[in-house]
């Protein structure tokens, strides 16, 4: 199973080599080793999990009906200059996942992770093209998520408004370290949404435009992305065309050696 995944390339020796010892060490595990293994995976897959990461505030998220009613080309402030009406908490977002009816309620969350290139060192987006893009896709199932999925609205995971950026005060340092902790959940918890903005082209020091496939962190979202998700087919949207989304299971991230010969 490992060979069919990773194929026979030179780079992925030492994350077969690590594959191997984690599977032998979960066969000689222990029943109390198995339990505390077990229940860390319930964070990926339950709703709480999700909940859990947005409490104390490390992480905000914008609220999903805000976005799409700002005017076209709106570029974003960073957080800490949002308007108070632009986030969704934690206790609205619940409140919009468990008063379903629908049988399959549980299949998604009423979260949304975006994941894409920064257009600029200094700002993600500073002409509204990313920002135009999640506001026509959010235009485009609005009604699924309001009538079909039965909510009120959802949230949006997007860094730049999500975590607070440089400079950052000691206490805004801490939130963000915290964060990080915790900003794989949005990505690759298997029923939240994850929309891929693929078309920026960002210039590199070496004078390269590095698309979204050539980044590292950005492959390693759509990794995390295409792990677990229950519904690949409509809780995965590329927004552009710089990827090519298909169903195929993406491979794991490349090892240290591997990525750093290939970029």
């Amino acid at each position: 199973m490992i060979e069919e995944l990773l194929g026979s390339e030179p780079g992925f020796a030492e994350t077969r080599a690590a594959i191997r010892e984690t599977v032998e060490k979960i066969r000689n595990e222990t029943e109390e080793e198995r339990v505390e293994r077990e229940a860390g995976y319930a964070k990926y897959v339950e709703a709480q999990g999700l909940l859990d990461a947005l409490e104390g505030g490390d992480t905000v998220l914008l609220r999903g009906s805000w976005l799409k009613d700002q005017e076209r080309g709106y570029v974003l402030p960073k957080r800490g200059e949002l308007p108070p009406e632009a986030l969704i908490s934690a206790d609205e977002l619940r409140r919009s996942y468990e008063g379903r009816d629908m049988l399959w309620a549980e299949w998604s969350f009423p979260i949304i992770a975006v994941s894409h290139c920064w257009r600029t060192k200094a700002h993600p987006d500073p002409e509204g093209k990313t920002t135009r893009m999640l506001q026509e896709q959010l235009a485009k199932v609005w009604s699924d998520f309001m009538g079909v999925r039965e909510f009120s609205d959802v949230g949006i995971f997007f860094d730049w408004c999500s975590l607070w950026q440089t400079p950052r005060t000691p206490e805004q340092q801490k939130c963000f370290e915290r964060a990080l902790r915790a900003i794989n959940h949005w990505y690759a918890h298997a029923n939240t949404y994850a929309w891929l903005v693929t078309d920026a082209r960002v210039p590199h020091a070496d004078g390269r435009l590095l698309g979204y496939a050539d980044k590292g962190w950005t492959m390693f979202e759509r990794t995390l992305i295409g792990m677990i998700k229950s519904n690949c087919w409509y809780q995965i949207r590329e927004l552009g065309s710089g990827l090519g989304i298909t169903d195929e299971t993406p491979k794991p991230p490349a090892e240290p050696l591997a990525f750093c010969a290939g970029h």
